[in-house]
Protein backbone atom coordinates (compact mmCIF):
# COMPACT_ATOMS: atom_id res chain seq x y z
CA UNK A 1 0.00 0.00 0.00
CA UNK A 2 1.34 3.40 -0.96
CA UNK A 3 2.12 5.62 2.02
CA UNK A 4 0.18 8.86 1.52
CA UNK A 5 -1.96 11.20 3.64
CA UNK A 6 -5.12 9.61 2.21
CA UNK A 7 -4.00 6.21 3.48
CA UNK A 8 -2.68 7.46 6.82
CA UNK A 9 -5.50 9.66 8.15
CA UNK A 10 -8.01 6.78 8.53
CA UNK A 11 -5.55 5.19 10.97
CA UNK A 12 -5.22 8.41 12.98
CA UNK A 13 -9.02 8.85 12.98
CA UNK A 14 -9.54 5.35 14.39
CA UNK A 15 -6.85 6.02 17.00
CA UNK A 16 -8.58 9.27 18.04
CA UNK A 17 -11.91 7.45 18.39
CA UNK A 18 -10.67 4.39 20.32
CA UNK A 19 -7.44 5.07 22.23
CA UNK A 20 -8.74 7.95 24.46
CA UNK A 21 -11.65 5.71 25.50
CA UNK A 22 -9.23 3.24 27.07
CA UNK A 23 -7.79 3.69 30.58
CA UNK A 24 -4.83 1.41 29.80
CA UNK A 25 -3.23 3.85 27.35
CA UNK A 26 -3.43 6.71 29.84
CA UNK A 27 -1.97 4.44 32.52
CA UNK A 28 1.11 3.53 30.50
CA UNK A 29 1.71 6.88 28.77
CA UNK A 30 0.89 9.31 31.62
CA UNK A 31 -1.26 11.24 29.13
CA UNK A 32 -4.86 11.98 30.06
CA UNK A 33 -7.69 10.92 27.74
CA UNK A 34 -8.22 14.51 26.46
CA UNK A 35 -4.49 14.82 25.76
CA UNK A 36 -4.41 11.53 23.83
CA UNK A 37 -7.49 12.61 21.92
CA UNK A 38 -5.99 15.95 20.92
CA UNK A 39 -2.77 14.27 19.71
CA UNK A 40 -4.52 11.84 17.37
CA UNK A 41 -7.22 14.32 16.41
CA UNK A 42 -4.54 16.84 15.46
CA UNK A 43 -2.67 14.24 13.41
CA UNK A 44 -5.91 13.35 11.63
CA UNK A 45 -6.67 16.98 10.78
CA UNK A 46 -3.12 17.59 9.53
CA UNK A 47 -3.08 14.55 7.24
CA UNK A 48 -6.60 15.29 5.97
CA UNK A 49 -5.59 18.85 5.08
CA UNK A 50 -2.39 17.64 3.43
CA UNK A 51 -4.57 15.30 1.38
CA UNK A 52 -6.30 18.49 0.17
CA UNK A 53 -9.78 17.46 1.21
CA UNK A 54 -12.31 20.29 1.25
CA UNK A 55 -15.00 20.65 3.87
CA UNK A 56 -18.61 19.96 3.00
CA UNK A 57 -20.61 23.16 3.55
CA UNK A 58 -23.43 21.30 5.31
CA UNK A 59 -21.12 20.38 8.18
CA UNK A 60 -19.77 23.91 8.39
CA UNK A 61 -23.30 25.28 8.76
CA UNK A 62 -24.12 22.61 11.33
CA UNK A 63 -21.08 23.65 13.38
CA UNK A 64 -22.10 27.32 13.25
CA UNK A 65 -25.61 26.43 14.41
CA UNK A 66 -24.20 24.43 17.31
CA UNK A 67 -21.92 27.30 18.35
CA UNK A 68 -24.92 29.65 18.39
CA UNK A 69 -26.99 27.32 20.61
CA UNK A 70 -24.13 26.95 23.09
CA UNK A 71 -23.59 30.71 23.17
CA UNK A 72 -27.28 31.21 23.97
CA UNK A 73 -27.00 28.68 26.81
CA UNK A 74 -23.80 30.34 28.02
CA UNK A 75 -25.34 33.83 28.06
CA UNK A 76 -28.39 32.58 29.97
CA UNK A 77 -26.24 31.02 32.71
CA UNK A 78 -23.55 33.74 32.46
CA UNK A 79 -20.84 31.10 32.31
CA UNK A 80 -18.32 31.08 29.45
CA UNK A 81 -17.33 27.49 30.22
CA UNK A 82 -20.61 26.29 28.73
CA UNK A 83 -19.72 27.93 25.42
CA UNK A 84 -16.71 25.65 24.99
CA UNK A 85 -18.48 22.53 26.27
CA UNK A 86 -19.29 21.50 22.71
CA UNK A 87 -15.67 21.57 21.53
CA UNK A 88 -15.49 17.81 20.94
CA UNK A 89 -18.76 17.67 19.02
CA UNK A 90 -18.01 20.77 16.94
CA UNK A 91 -14.51 19.58 16.07
CA UNK A 92 -15.90 16.13 15.19
CA UNK A 93 -18.48 17.65 12.85
CA UNK A 94 -15.82 19.73 11.09
CA UNK A 95 -13.41 16.79 10.77
CA UNK A 96 -16.05 14.43 9.43
CA UNK A 97 -17.07 17.12 6.95
CA UNK A 98 -13.49 17.05 5.65
CA UNK A 99 -13.40 13.30 5.08
CA UNK A 100 -13.69 11.82 1.63
CA UNK A 101 -16.15 9.00 1.14
CA UNK A 102 -13.32 6.61 0.39
CA UNK A 103 -11.70 7.70 3.65
CA UNK A 104 -14.92 7.01 5.58
CA UNK A 105 -14.99 3.46 4.22
CA UNK A 106 -11.35 2.88 5.21
CA UNK A 107 -12.09 4.16 8.71
CA UNK A 108 -15.03 1.78 9.07
CA UNK A 109 -13.02 -1.22 7.85
CA UNK A 110 -9.99 -0.39 10.01
CA UNK A 111 -12.26 -0.01 13.05
CA UNK A 112 -13.95 -3.31 12.24
CA UNK A 113 -10.67 -5.22 12.15
CA UNK A 114 -9.55 -3.76 15.47
CA UNK A 115 -12.87 -4.32 17.25
CA UNK A 116 -13.11 -7.85 15.81
CA UNK A 117 -9.78 -8.71 17.43
CA UNK A 118 -11.09 -7.33 20.73
CA UNK A 119 -14.18 -9.55 20.46
CA UNK A 120 -12.11 -12.65 19.70
CA UNK A 121 -9.57 -11.98 22.44
CA UNK A 122 -12.43 -11.28 24.82
CA UNK A 123 -13.60 -14.88 24.46
CA UNK A 124 -10.02 -16.10 24.95
CA UNK A 125 -9.81 -14.00 28.12
CA UNK A 126 -13.07 -15.51 29.37
CA UNK A 127 -11.65 -19.01 28.87
CA UNK A 128 -8.53 -17.88 30.75
CA UNK A 129 -10.64 -16.69 33.70
CA UNK A 130 -12.77 -19.85 33.67
CA UNK A 131 -9.53 -21.83 33.87
CA UNK A 132 -8.61 -20.02 37.07
CA UNK A 133 -6.54 -17.18 35.60
CA UNK A 134 -6.07 -14.01 37.59
CA UNK A 135 -5.93 -10.36 36.54
CA UNK A 136 -2.53 -9.20 35.32
CA UNK A 137 -3.09 -5.61 36.41
CA UNK A 138 -5.64 -3.54 38.32
CA UNK A 139 -5.96 0.19 37.61
CA UNK A 140 -8.58 2.86 38.26
CA UNK A 141 -11.07 3.94 35.60
CA UNK A 142 -11.85 7.66 35.24
CA UNK A 143 -15.10 7.03 37.14
CA UNK A 144 -13.17 5.60 40.09
CA UNK A 145 -14.12 1.97 39.54
CA UNK A 146 -11.41 -0.70 39.26
CA UNK A 147 -10.41 -1.90 35.79
CA UNK A 148 -8.89 -5.36 35.46
CA UNK A 149 -6.46 -6.32 32.72
CA UNK A 150 -6.57 -9.95 31.56
CA UNK A 151 -4.72 -11.54 28.63
CA UNK A 152 -6.78 -10.25 25.69
CA UNK A 153 -9.17 -7.80 27.33
CA UNK A 154 -9.95 -5.29 30.04
CA UNK A 155 -13.11 -5.10 32.12
CA UNK A 156 -14.58 -3.39 35.16
CA UNK A 157 -16.91 -6.37 35.77
CA UNK A 158 -15.36 -9.51 37.26
CA UNK A 159 -17.27 -11.95 39.45
CA UNK A 160 -15.70 -15.27 40.38
CA UNK A 161 -14.86 -17.11 37.19
CA UNK A 162 -16.84 -14.84 34.90
CA UNK A 163 -16.05 -11.50 33.25
CA UNK A 164 -17.74 -9.19 30.79
CA UNK A 165 -15.06 -8.39 28.18
CA UNK A 166 -14.56 -4.71 27.35
CA UNK A 167 -11.68 -4.88 24.88
CA UNK A 168 -9.49 -1.85 25.50
CA UNK A 169 -12.46 0.24 26.68
CA UNK A 170 -13.31 1.41 30.18
CA UNK A 171 -16.39 -0.80 30.46
CA UNK A 172 -18.24 -3.52 28.48
CA UNK A 173 -21.08 -1.20 27.46
CA UNK A 174 -18.66 1.14 25.71
CA UNK A 175 -17.13 -1.73 23.75
CA UNK A 176 -20.60 -2.95 22.76
CA UNK A 177 -21.58 0.60 21.74
CA UNK A 178 -18.58 1.04 19.44
CA UNK A 179 -18.96 -2.38 17.88
CA UNK A 180 -22.68 -1.81 17.26
CA UNK A 181 -21.90 1.42 15.40
CA UNK A 182 -19.21 -0.19 13.24
CA UNK A 183 -21.35 -3.25 12.47
CA UNK A 184 -24.17 -0.91 11.44
CA UNK A 185 -21.73 1.17 9.37
CA UNK A 186 -20.67 -1.99 7.50
CA UNK A 187 -24.32 -2.61 6.66
CA UNK A 188 -24.76 0.99 5.48
CA UNK A 189 -21.78 0.83 3.11
CA UNK A 190 -22.71 -2.71 1.99
CA UNK A 191 -19.48 -4.28 3.23
CA UNK A 192 -21.14 -6.73 5.61
CA UNK A 193 -19.88 -10.30 5.34
CA UNK A 194 -20.44 -13.60 7.10
CA UNK A 195 -17.65 -12.79 9.53
CA UNK A 196 -19.66 -9.80 10.75
CA UNK A 197 -22.35 -12.14 12.08
CA UNK A 198 -19.75 -14.17 13.96
CA UNK A 199 -18.15 -11.08 15.50
CA UNK A 200 -21.56 -9.65 16.42
CA UNK A 201 -22.36 -12.93 18.19
CA UNK A 202 -19.07 -13.00 20.10
CA UNK A 203 -19.84 -9.52 21.46
CA UNK A 204 -22.87 -10.90 23.30
CA UNK A 205 -20.30 -11.83 25.94
CA UNK A 206 -20.43 -8.17 27.05
CA UNK A 207 -23.89 -8.94 28.47
CA UNK A 208 -25.06 -5.49 27.48
CA UNK A 209 -28.87 -5.42 27.45
CA UNK A 210 -28.92 -2.66 24.82
CA UNK A 211 -26.47 -4.58 22.64
CA UNK A 212 -28.59 -7.73 22.92
CA UNK A 213 -31.59 -5.82 21.56
CA UNK A 214 -29.39 -4.33 18.83
CA UNK A 215 -28.16 -7.82 18.00
CA UNK A 216 -31.70 -9.14 17.51
CA UNK A 217 -32.46 -6.32 15.07
CA UNK A 218 -29.07 -6.87 13.40
CA UNK A 219 -30.09 -10.49 12.74
CA UNK A 220 -33.36 -9.34 11.16
CA UNK A 221 -31.35 -6.88 9.07
CA UNK A 222 -29.09 -9.75 7.95
CA UNK A 223 -31.96 -11.98 6.88
CA UNK A 224 -31.70 -14.15 9.99
CA UNK A 225 -34.98 -13.20 11.59
CA UNK A 226 -35.70 -16.83 12.46
CA UNK A 227 -32.56 -16.90 14.61
CA UNK A 228 -33.53 -13.63 16.29
CA UNK A 229 -36.93 -15.06 17.15
CA UNK A 230 -35.31 -18.21 18.54
CA UNK A 231 -32.92 -16.21 20.73
CA UNK A 232 -35.74 -14.00 21.94
CA UNK A 233 -37.69 -17.13 22.88
CA UNK A 234 -34.68 -18.51 24.75
CA UNK A 235 -34.29 -15.20 26.59
CA UNK A 236 -37.95 -15.27 27.65
CA UNK A 237 -37.65 -18.87 28.85
CA UNK A 238 -34.54 -17.88 30.76
CA UNK A 239 -36.55 -15.22 32.57
CA UNK A 240 -39.29 -17.70 33.40
CA UNK A 241 -37.08 -20.66 34.37
CA UNK A 242 -33.80 -19.19 35.64
CA UNK A 243 -33.00 -22.36 37.59
CA UNK A 244 -32.59 -24.27 34.33
CA UNK A 245 -29.09 -22.83 33.95
CA UNK A 246 -26.13 -23.52 36.22
CA UNK A 247 -24.78 -20.03 35.68
CA UNK A 248 -28.16 -18.29 35.96
CA UNK A 249 -27.04 -16.23 38.95
CA UNK A 250 -24.53 -14.50 36.66
CA UNK A 251 -26.16 -14.43 33.25
CA UNK A 252 -29.86 -14.27 34.02
CA UNK A 253 -29.31 -11.47 36.54
CA UNK A 254 -28.77 -9.11 33.61
CA UNK A 255 -32.29 -9.87 32.33
CA UNK A 256 -34.17 -10.83 35.50
CA UNK A 257 -37.42 -8.95 36.13
CA UNK A 258 -37.70 -7.44 39.60
CA UNK A 259 -40.64 -5.21 40.52
CA UNK A 260 -41.69 -4.99 36.90
CA UNK A 261 -38.31 -3.91 35.49
CA UNK A 262 -35.06 -5.49 34.35
CA UNK A 263 -32.68 -6.01 37.25
CA UNK A 264 -29.71 -5.76 34.87
CA UNK A 265 -31.01 -2.49 33.56
CA UNK A 266 -30.24 0.26 36.09
CA UNK A 267 -31.71 2.98 33.90
CA UNK A 268 -35.10 3.19 35.59
CA UNK A 269 -33.50 5.06 38.51
CA UNK A 270 -31.45 7.17 36.10
CA UNK A 271 -34.56 8.17 34.13
CA UNK A 272 -36.43 8.88 37.37
CA UNK A 273 -33.63 11.18 38.56
CA UNK A 274 -33.51 12.88 35.17
CA UNK A 275 -37.24 13.54 35.31
CA UNK A 276 -36.85 15.09 38.75
CA UNK A 277 -34.20 17.45 37.42
CA UNK A 278 -36.36 18.38 34.42
CA UNK A 279 -39.40 19.05 36.63
CA UNK A 280 -37.41 21.32 38.92
CA UNK A 281 -35.81 23.37 36.19
CA UNK A 282 -36.31 25.55 33.16
CA UNK A 283 -37.51 23.53 30.17
CA UNK A 284 -35.31 25.49 27.76
CA UNK A 285 -32.13 25.90 29.81
CA UNK A 286 -32.17 23.24 32.50
CA UNK A 287 -32.00 23.37 36.29
CA UNK A 288 -28.45 24.38 37.17
CA UNK A 289 -25.32 25.08 35.13
CA UNK A 290 -23.36 22.56 37.20
CA UNK A 291 -25.30 19.76 35.47
CA UNK A 292 -23.39 20.72 32.32
CA UNK A 293 -19.95 21.74 33.55
CA UNK A 294 -19.57 20.03 36.95
CA UNK A 295 -21.86 17.03 36.88
CA UNK A 296 -20.71 15.70 40.28
CA UNK A 297 -22.44 18.67 41.96
CA UNK A 298 -25.65 17.87 40.12
CA UNK A 299 -25.32 14.18 41.04
CA UNK A 300 -24.94 15.11 44.72
CA UNK A 301 -28.15 17.12 44.50
CA UNK A 302 -30.33 14.79 42.41
CA UNK A 303 -28.54 11.45 42.13
CA UNK A 304 -27.03 9.89 38.98
CA UNK A 305 -28.82 10.87 35.80
CA UNK A 306 -26.56 9.67 32.97
CA UNK A 307 -26.92 6.94 30.33
CA UNK A 308 -30.55 7.54 29.38
CA UNK A 309 -32.47 9.54 26.73
CA UNK A 310 -33.22 12.37 29.19
CA UNK A 311 -29.64 12.94 30.33
CA UNK A 312 -28.92 15.98 28.17
CA UNK A 313 -32.40 17.46 28.69
CA UNK A 314 -31.80 17.21 32.43
CA UNK A 315 -28.33 18.70 32.08
CA UNK A 316 -29.15 21.80 30.05
CA UNK A 317 -32.72 21.83 28.81
CA UNK A 318 -33.93 21.85 25.21
CA UNK A 319 -31.19 24.19 23.97
CA UNK A 320 -28.37 21.99 25.25
CA UNK A 321 -30.01 18.69 24.23
CA UNK A 322 -31.11 19.88 20.78
CA UNK A 323 -28.20 18.23 18.87
CA UNK A 324 -28.92 14.87 20.51
CA UNK A 325 -32.64 14.92 19.77
CA UNK A 326 -31.93 16.15 16.25
CA UNK A 327 -29.74 13.06 15.86
CA UNK A 328 -32.60 10.84 17.04
CA UNK A 329 -35.03 12.51 14.60
CA UNK A 330 -32.50 12.08 11.79
CA UNK A 331 -32.32 8.35 12.47
CA UNK A 332 -36.10 8.05 12.61
CA UNK A 333 -36.28 9.87 9.27
CA UNK A 334 -33.73 7.49 7.74
CA UNK A 335 -35.61 4.49 9.10
CA UNK A 336 -38.81 5.71 7.44
CA UNK A 337 -37.38 6.41 3.97
CA UNK A 338 -34.56 3.84 3.55
CA UNK A 339 -36.34 0.51 3.77
CA UNK A 340 -33.24 -1.67 3.60
CA UNK A 341 -31.76 0.04 6.70
CA UNK A 342 -34.88 0.05 8.84
CA UNK A 343 -33.87 -2.68 11.30
CA UNK A 344 -30.30 -1.49 11.74
CA UNK A 345 -31.32 2.14 12.26
CA UNK A 346 -33.82 1.14 14.94
CA UNK A 347 -31.06 -0.91 16.56
CA UNK A 348 -28.81 2.15 16.56
CA UNK A 349 -31.53 4.21 18.21
CA UNK A 350 -31.54 1.72 21.10
CA UNK A 351 -27.79 2.06 21.71
CA UNK A 352 -27.99 5.86 21.38
CA UNK A 353 -30.74 5.93 24.01
CA UNK A 354 -28.37 4.40 26.58
CA UNK A 355 -25.23 6.24 25.40
CA UNK A 356 -26.33 9.85 24.76
CA UNK A 357 -22.77 11.14 24.97
CA UNK A 358 -22.81 13.25 21.85
CA UNK A 359 -20.70 15.95 23.53
CA UNK A 360 -18.02 13.54 24.80
CA UNK A 361 -14.57 13.07 23.33
CA UNK A 362 -14.20 10.01 21.07
CA UNK A 363 -17.95 9.20 21.32
CA UNK A 364 -18.85 12.30 19.30
CA UNK A 365 -16.30 11.35 16.65
CA UNK A 366 -17.71 7.88 16.03
CA UNK A 367 -21.29 9.18 16.09
CA UNK A 368 -20.57 11.85 13.51
CA UNK A 369 -18.84 9.30 11.27
CA UNK A 370 -22.09 7.35 11.23
CA UNK A 371 -24.06 10.47 10.31
CA UNK A 372 -21.62 11.10 7.46
CA UNK A 373 -22.17 7.58 6.13
CA UNK A 374 -25.95 7.90 6.29
CA UNK A 375 -25.77 11.14 4.30
CA UNK A 376 -23.69 9.64 1.49
CA UNK A 377 -25.65 9.27 -1.73
CA UNK A 378 -25.39 5.84 -3.31
CA UNK A 379 -25.56 4.62 -6.87
CA UNK A 380 -27.55 1.55 -7.93
CA UNK A 381 -25.95 -1.87 -7.38
CA UNK A 382 -24.40 -0.74 -4.09
CA UNK A 383 -21.47 1.26 -5.47
CA UNK A 384 -20.55 4.56 -3.93
CA UNK A 385 -20.93 7.74 -5.85
CA UNK A 386 -17.80 9.81 -5.15
CA UNK A 387 -19.29 13.07 -6.35
CA UNK A 388 -20.07 15.67 -3.70
CA UNK A 389 -23.07 14.93 -1.53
Amino acid sequence: MKVSPRNIYPFFFVSAAIIPASPIFSYYTDFSSPQLYMVFFGLTVCTVLIARNSINSKYLLLSVFLVITLLIESVYWQDSEIAIWGKYLISSILLVGLLSKEGCIKIVNNSYYGLSLMAIFGIIAQIYVLSGGDALLVISNPDGRSAYLFPGTMTNWWLGSFIRPAGTFDEPGSFAFYLAIILAARVIIKKQGRSDIYIATLALSTLSVAYFLFYLLYLFQSGLGYLAKFLLGVAILTLIIPGAYNYSSLLVERFEIVDGSFKGNNRNDLIHNSLNIVKNGNLLFGTMKECMVKSEICVDAYGSYGANPLTLQAAGGIIFSLPYYALILFFLYKASIVKRLRYIVIGLLIVFFVKPYIYSLAYSLIMMLLIRLLMIKMEPHGKYNYSNS
